[in-house]
């Protein structure tokens, strides 16, 4: 009723008219309201996978980061975490230990090594098999071609979330996208993901409210 007085509509409309009849009142409300995501075709699924690991700590991290690769051997692996050097660990330790070689991509490489890394990645008969990014990896690229994403740590938003899955959760994209996230039991990790996943369920769905939420509950 007060949304009748308020824009002067017709009490006699049902609600999905009047919904309509309002967001005409705002210009592009209306073309935002029915191009959501669950309006337009071609996005695909989002599964959230958690691994657990042994111990909260980094080495734990790309022990379990190598031996996933080691078993998805003929799939691109799109790898993420916040820091350029904890990425600079990850290859390291990939390279030292297991002998596999990876692409880098963040913000201490100029515009020309990022294409590069990126253009090797996507390369798919001999380009690397995983991209280590640190969180500006997270903006701008996509890497549709991959379906698989590897948060080695979470971010402290979800809106960055989004950001880190909309790389690979895009139109065009021609399977389901994986998002897995080792953690150990009873850790930060543990709690952010308990959080993210259940709570705000911003993993496997866009979840346009959870920063809201988040912000004033977290």
């Amino acid at each position: 009723s007060q949304l009748v007085k308020q824009f002067d509509l017709d009490s006699e409309l049902n609600d999905e008219d009047l919904i309509a009849q309002v967001l005409d009142c705002h210009g592009l409300g209306r073309v935002m309201f029915r191009n959501s995501r669950a309006q337009v075709k071609g996005f695909p699924s989002r599964i959230a996978v958690a691994h657990e690991i042994a111990q909260d700590s980094w080495h734990c991290r790309y022990e379990w980061l190598a031996q996933f690769l080691k078993s998805h051997k003929q799939e691109k692996i799109l790898v993420i975490c916040h820091a350029q050097e904890d990425i600079l660990e990850a290859e390291s330790y990939l390279w030292q230990k297991h002998g596999l070689d990876a692409a880098l991509f963040h913000e201490g490489m100029n515009l020309v090594e990022r294409d590069r890394a990126a253009a090797y990645f996507a390369n798919l008969e001999d380009g690397a098999q995983v991209l280590l990014c640190s969180e500006i990896g997270s903006e701008g690229r996509n890497f549709q071609f991959s379906h698989n994403l590897v948060c080695l740590d979470l971010p402290s938003h979800p809106d960055i979330l989004e950001q880190r899955i909309g790389r690979l959760d895009r139109i065009g994209q021609k399977c389901d996208v994986s998002i897995h996230i080792p953690f150990a039991k009873d850790s930060l990790a543990a709690l952010q993901f308990d959080w993210f996943n259940r709570v705000l369920d911003c993993i496997a769905e866009q979840n346009p409210a959870a920063g809201v939420v988040h912000d004033e509950y977290w």
